[in-house]
């Protein structure tokens, strides 16, 4: 049950990361079964390296309600680097639209504004396709003009 409080915008995909993770198995597997005297592949270890990477790697926003923080976690998943902002240091959640492509698609930036400190870009996303997390983060703009009225 997902917690009504807590926004959160993976930016790595759940789903990208289970599939990297099964190419490292599937390549780890080869490497045991059909390395046999030939030794170890150097482009089977590659691969497995950077499917490997690619299934620990973890870039993340939480926006904590009931806590008041936006927290930033990016990184391995056991070694990750995280930075929070507090609610009170964000004065809104806005967005940049523009176009990208020769075809012209549209994109949209969206940026938290923290005032006397350095914007953070939460996601760069074709419209077309994050209609749901750009729902999403109209809802999160919403609440933070409601709090600067408020």
């Amino acid at each position: 049950m997902e917690n009504p409080n807590v926004f959160s915008v993976n930016l790595v995909s759940p789903a990208v990361r289970g599939i990297n993770a099964a190419i490292a198995a599937i390549v780890l597997a080869a490497q045991a079964v059909f390395a046999g005297e030939r030794g170890v592949s150097v482009a089977g270890l590659a691969i497995l390296l950077v499917a490997t990477v690619g299934a620990l790697i973890e870039e993340r926003w939480v926006f904590d309600l009931e806590k008041e923080t936006a927290r930033f976690r990016f990184g391995l998943l056991f070694a990750a680097h995280t930075r929070t902002i507090p609610f009170s240091a964000i004065s809104a959640v806005e967005f940049d639209d523009f176009e990208k492509g020769f075809n012209k698609q549209k994109w949209t930036r969206i940026v938290i504004r923290v005032p006397g400190g350095k914007d953070e870009i939460l996601d760069t996303v074709n419209r077309k396709k994050a209609r749901a997390l750009i729902a999403r983060a109209e809802r999160l703009a919403a609440f933070f003009e409601a709090r600067e009225k408020g």
